[in-house]
């Protein structure tokens, strides 16, 4: 057995210990299928069916994952689908900023401090929100014309695809990718810092971070998957955060540290000739 098919398996295991009713052939929202059709609050992004107004919300979603933001994207989406006119980037591109940030201190500015009372209505944030989202509107408009043509050229071409997303205003590398992980584009991918110290502890070649990435790319191309599929797959198991579920594995020191627990089960699968690295 290959360590990816492995951790699949010990994901199910995992899961069911704590969540005996759980569907497991939903695991794979998490780690083999695009975010955006299984957001944990829904987007109601429906596959086959991608408009622009879609893409549209999921470069608003991604934005409030920028370092500093306060924005709960959740909390305040109906007000947001209103304000922008359902997402429409012809409709927000036609916005200037100022007027945009109006719309959010006169709609959401007293509900905002009105939930989160220990906190101010944060001008600078919400201004900085409308100039990118201006910034993310134009941006499709020059780059979708419809999904599947969308989606292909960004594949084919993933790193001039990068390079757009990073001219979009408040963007960046952490963004843009996170926003092509989103929509399904893995060739990019967010690596979980802990799968260099795993991997180091089960893998004797491993001996500093090029050898690391090394054998990460092995093992995903054993396993015939995307290494963002692999990250993701290890992140679900030590992170135990089942968003889409609105389920939580809670990991604790000694025997209920998720990390520590898969460590040891994949030693010991190795050592047992279970797993061939």
């Amino acid at each position: 057995m290959n360590l990816y098919h492995f951790l699949e398996n010990y994901l199910k295991q995992q899961t069911l210990s704590k969540f005996p009713n759980f569907n497991t052939d939903e695991l794979h929202y998490y780690y083999k299928d695009p975010y955006m059709y299984h957001n944990f609050f829904n987007l109601k992004i429906e596959r086959g069916k991608e408009k622009i107004n879609d893409i549209m919300k999921v470069l608003a979603y991604t934005l409030v994952y920028g370092k500093g933001t306060n924005i709960n994207f959740k909390d305040f989406y109906s007000d947001l689908s209103f304000i922008l006119n359902d997402f429409d980037p012809h409709y927000i591109s036609f916005l200037n900023v100022e007027s945009l940030f109006s719309s959010f201190k006169t709609i959401i500015k007293p509900k905002f401090e009105e939930k989160y009372y220990f906190l101010s209505f944060i001008d600078s944030i919400w201004h900085n929100y409308a100039k990118s989202l201006i910034s993310c509107a134009k941006y499709l408009l020059n780059n979708f014309t419809d999904f599947n043509t969308y989606i292909n050229n960004i594949k084919n071409n993933p790193k001039q695809a990068l390079d757009e997303l990073n001219k979009i205003t408040g963007f960046g590398e952490y963004l843009s990718i996170r926003f092509l992980n989103t929509i399904g584009c893995f060739d990019y991918y967010l690596l979980d810092y802990r799968l260099y110290p795993f991997f180091k502890s089960i893998d004797e070649s491993v001996k500093d971070i090029d050898s690391f990435q090394k054998a990460l790319n092995r093992q995903a191309e054993i396993a015939g998957v995307k290494v963002y599929t692999f990250n993701k797959l290890f992140q679900l198991i030590h992170g135990g955060d089942y968003l889409f579920h609105n389920l939580r594995i809670k990991s604790t020191r000694g025997k209920g540290n998720l990390f520590n627990n898969l460590t040891i089960a994949v030693k010991n699968a190795i050592d047992n000739k279970i797993i061939d690295l």
